[in-house]
């Protein structure tokens, strides 16, 4: 759920399923410029492009906290 953004800012979307993927148009509407996906199937980031997903983050890749991660 997009809350209080504002033009040019960045935006993390978690789980990029079919809900998930209806996120990132409203954020680019909204005016976010970096839409980020986070998943654990990769085999959903080709898809996620498609809808102006900008950048991945493979929750496989990473051992620590989504906290200490986008911080």
């Amino acid at each position: 759920m997009l809350h209080n953004q504002k033009n040019g800012s960045t935006v993390a979307i978690f789980r990029l399923g079919v809900v998930g993927l209806a996120a990132p148009e409203g954020a680019r509407v909204s005016g976010e410029s970096r839409i980020i996906g986070v998943d654990l199937n990769t085999n959903r980031f080709e898809e996620a492009k498609k809808f102006r997903v900008t950048e991945f983050v493979k929750l496989q890749d990473h051992k620590r906290p989504v906290q200490e991660i986008s911080s």
